[in-house]
């Protein structure tokens, strides 16, 4: 079935009102507008090129997981830029055992013995020797796991701040959750229309090829590395490599349509971020080992090139890649103010850093995933070529 341009309308005629499972009434009622088609889960013939084994969709499963709107991990605590982490805040009240860990004063204890109970005796705690963390003139401060609003987590971040370690786990919770990400709709994303199969609920439907387990592994370093660029690159960085990851025209059209149509709910969840080739080159200025699947290499300052090798990027070659993300439209069904019930429950023109009650910060924002560093991102940045988008298409 394909997709097609429609504005919905939908009523039901049974005159009896007490078997109506949507309206009480006989009336027609708006219900979409968008590119309408059949469902997210039909089959593995969606993707562009079935025999391209580095194609892949991602679909973002929710808009408060842990890694839905790109999270940093890193956010204002205490007066200071701290890293969330998975453990609890030292508290006077609990009793601590040998071994027990906890965040004091921005830094990571260990107990070294039954712990005096209401009070820090510091001889009884180790301070954590982090690793993974480079810059010299300054160390990490380090926060309990609080769960901060996902508007509040901070950009860019530091490779740092990013990657730290102790005892060889990442610190940062949001690399930790990421790292543990089954892609299996129960958590941050789902991968769908693999070209070896079809991924449903983050099983294997049909394995076309005999090579999913080992593509599953490098789709998902794609995600992660796509992921570390976007929270940690400068904002010149930014600009210069986005189309070595993205599709600008494609991200710059989504995020204009959503904005004129008030779709509030397809900024985080409901975004499938499709991987595949574009067609044009574009040369890698910070190369990742990640994606050298999907680079080529030049040993001859670009004169001739082939197929990248090896297992490391080497630091004497140039490479490129044709392979970006774009985004799908999928489920389109809460434009100008329509919420998932089909009611109009704000005013259309609401926009991504309005409340939903004008006003009244409590309310929370208008548009579902606000706070997604993706978006927040690509609006500061690229303001201009938006307002673009917005005046011509």
């Amino acid at each position: 079935m394909e997709f097609v341009p429609a504005v919905l309308f939908v009523r039901e005629n049974d005159p009896t009102l007490t078997k109506h499972v949507e309206f009480n009434d006989t009336n027609w009622h708006f219900y979409a507008l968008g590119n309408i088609g059949d469902s997210k889960k039909t089959d593995y013939t969606r993707a562009y090129d079935p025999d391209d084994m580095n194609e892949f969709t991602c679909e973002n499963s929710d808009n408060n997981t842990n890694n839905g709107q790109f999270q940093s991990g890193v956010f204002m605590y205490n007066d200071h830029e701290a890293i969330e982490t998975n453990y609890n805040a030292w508290s006077d009240a609990a009793e601590y055992e040998s071994g027990d860990i906890v965040v004091y004063d921005g830094m990571i204890y260990t107990c070294n013995t039954t712990a005096t109970v209401g009070t820090w005796v510091s001889t009884e705690w180790t301070a954590a020797a982090y690793t993974n963390w480079t810059d010299q003139t300054k160390t990490p401060y380090f926060a309990p796991r609080v769960n901060p609003n996902p508007m509040d987590y901070t950009f860019p971040i530091t490779p740092d701040q990013w990657n730290v370690q102790f005892n060889g786990q990442y610190l940062n919770r949001k690399h930790v959750t990421l790292i543990e990400e089954e892609f299996d709709g129960d958590h941050s994303f789902e991968f769908r229309y693999a070209c070896c199969g079809d991924y449903r609920d983050g099983d294997l439907i049909n394995d076309t090829t005999g090579d999913a387990d080992a593509q599953f592994e490098l789709n998902h370093g794609v995600v992660l590395a796509f992921y570390e660029w976007l929270i940690t690159a400068t904002p010149e960085q930014f600009v210069n490599e986005a189309p070595q990851w993205f599709v600008k025209s494609a991200m710059e059209f989504f995020y204009a349509y959503t904005h004129y149509y008030t779709m509030m709910d397809n900024r985080a969840k409901n975004t499938f971020w499709h991987f595949a080739k574009t067609n044009t080159y574009v040369e890698v200025s910070r190369p990742v080992k990640a994606l050298l699947h999907v680079y080529e290499e030049s040993a001859d300052n670009g004169a001739t090139w082939q197929k990248a090798t090896g297992t490391e990027i080497d630091p004497a070659k140039k490479y490129r890649t044709q392979y970006a993300f774009d985004l799908w439209a999928y489920d389109m069904d809460t434009a100008a103010g329509i919420d998932n019930n089909g009611e109009l429950s704000f005013p259309y023109g609401k926009e991504d850093d309005d409340y939903r009650v004008e006003g009244v910060p409590t309310s929370g924002y208008a548009f579902n995933g606000a706070g997604s560093i993706f978006w927040r991102r690509l609006k500061t940045t690229f303001a201009s070529e938006i307002a673009d988008v917005m005046n011509s298409a």
